[in-house]
């Protein structure tokens, strides 16, 4: 039976029950199905020229006004009042604080709404307005960052950074296209988030276009627009959402959950060994979970015909604009920076665009508690954004320090990759457990079982005095020694100068 505090829709429970989802889980997974046949009818019948923006962006704010009522009911209303303060401020105050001013409102508001769902009891906790007022941040605060950023290019163009000058905003949008750009449907309920200049490309037809090469002379696209179609990929992807549901149902959910990293009776029945290595491959299946949800999103984002990237070196069709993960980089990632920057990719690019390249001082503290206090206010969450800082500084520190005595031989370079690989996925695993958890108990039974070790090994790093000097000396020196072909196939060289400036922290 639907519990009284459910504000979505009731009428689907009977079908909810017969195919044994929650009704709330099961509002939301149709919904999101449903946005696939919404966007390919808006990407084959609804296409620019043909179609005004405005009759585009009325159906984009109907469809995801419709599709957010179906779910959250009556709590629609919270991001409407949400925005609609928001948008007061955007017209009403100084752009010297109004930026600011936004993100503050528009963070404590969902703070609060977490905490109420928080003080809930479990059996009342549904998948609420909450997970759609987190987008609503990302959209509320970028926007206002993008107008206040035109004040400070009239002022001193040099004190942009290139991605604050690409999405500059004159001025702020009129009704119609504010909230088309707040509810469309594309990603009311999950996200992932884009920024306005590019839902605003995508609206008015130049999405496409304007990744396009162009002939010099009449800067025609050498490709025809029309001939790019997002339908092979989303087949592709659907693919794809199917092996990641068998994936989460069939094996994380059964045959190695994360439940049992806390559970007393596992714990006394194997060794510290053995429970590691079952951390990582329950972690490593759990992931799954967020796999199906974004692929989900991906889909839905692509049928429409939003996501083009460009075409890639063999002229074939990108559509990763608007992707969340990439799933091959983060199983293989060999060190914190890469691992993040290919989870949550468009979050990644909001704590970026909004806190790490503007923080005057420790930026990367203040980004990893700006992505713990927006994911919510369950202790697990503290607990791993506030680990994740140590542990990432903890990565800087080897890799500047380390690394260069495993770069003078193909070998030594090898054994590198390995011990960084588990190196970054073992700890990895570990900081994120508490986010699954989400209560403390759970994760400090686990920590307790395996002694703290990564937080106390990341301690010791930290202390350690690294001669930063000598390593410097060492890695110029391979530099010099190294054949060129040997650079150019390492990445991690080349990159290594950039990861310490362009990191951006978000373990969501």
């Amino acid at each position: 039976m639907v519990h009284p505090t459910y504000a979505g829709c009731w009428l689907t429970e009977p079908i909810a029950n017969l195919v044994g989802l929650p009704v709330d889980q099961f509002n939301f997974m149709s919904s999101q199905f449903l946005g696939i046949f919404f966007g390919l009818f808006f990407h084959l019948k609804l296409q620019p020229p043909d179609t005004s923006p405005t009759l585009r962006h009325i159906y984009c704010l109907v469809v995801g006004l419709t599709t957010v009522w179906f779910c959250n009911g009556w709590e629609t209303w919270h991001l409407v009042l949400q925005s609609s303060v928001c948008y007061i401020m955007m017209n009403t105050f100084p752009p010297q604080i109004m930026h600011m001013c936004v993100l503050i409102f528009s963070l404590a508001y969902l703070v609060a709404m977490c905490l109420y769902r928080y003080l809930l009891p479990e059996d009342m906790q549904f998948l609420d307005i909450t997970f759609p007022c987190t987008v609503s941040v990302q959209k509320l605060s970028s926007l206002a960052f993008s107008i206040t950023d035109s004040h400070r290019y009239k002022l001193d163009s040099n004190s942009l950074t290139d991605s604050q000058k690409k999405r500059v905003i004159s001025k702020p949008p009129n009704l119609l296209h504010f909230f088309s750009y707040m509810f469309y449907f594309q990603g009311i309920l999950a996200g992932p988030f884009t920024f306005y200049n590019d839902y605003i490309d995508f609206i008015d037809g130049r999405h496409i276009t304007s990744r396009l090469e162009t002939k010099d002379d009449d800067k025609k696209p050498l490709v025809d627009p029309k001939s790019i179609s997002p339908l092979r990929v989303v087949f592709y992807k659907c693919v794809m959402l199917g092996a990641w549901v068998y994936l989460y149902l069939h094996v994380s959910c059964v045959l190695v959950p994360t439940s049992y990293n806390a559970d007393p009776d596992f714990i006394q029945r194997h060794t510290v060994i053995y429970r590691l290595g079952y951390m990582y491959l329950s972690m490593l299946c759990h992931r799954s979970r967020y796999f199906l949800t974004w692929t989900l999103a991906d889909i839905v984002y692509n049928a429409s015909g939003y996501g083009f990237n460009g075409l890639d070196a063999s002229g074939n069709a990108k559509w990763d604009m608007v992707t969340n993960i990439r799933v091959e980089k983060i199983e293989t990632a060999t060190s914190f920076k890469t691992f993040i920057d290919n989870w949550n990719i468009q979050t990644t690019k909001w704590l970026r665009y909004v806190c790490y390249e503007r923080a005057p001082f420790l930026r990367t503290h203040l980004t990893y508690i700006l992505s713990a206090v927006w994911h919510g206010v369950y202790p697990g969450f503290y607990c791993t954004f506030l680990s994740a800082i140590w542990f990432t500084l903890a990565g800087r520190k080897i890799r500047r320090n380390i690394r260069p005595h495993f770069q003078e031989s193909a070998g030594m370079r090898a054994l590198y990759e390995v011990l960084t690989w588990f190196g970054t996925q073992l700890p990895m695993a570990y900081i994120v457990l508490p986010f699954t958890y989400l209560n403390v108990a759970p994760f400090i039974t686990f920590y307790n079982s395996v002694y703290w070790f990564f937080h106390i090994l990341v301690a010791v790093i930290l202390l350690i005095p690294f001669d930063s000097k000598q390593a410097r000396h060492r890695q110029d020196m391979t530099k010099t020694s190294t054949p060129q072909t040997d650079v150019t196939s390492d990445p991690g060289r080349l990159s290594n100068g950039n990861s310490q400036r362009n990191s951006t922290q978000d373990t969501s």
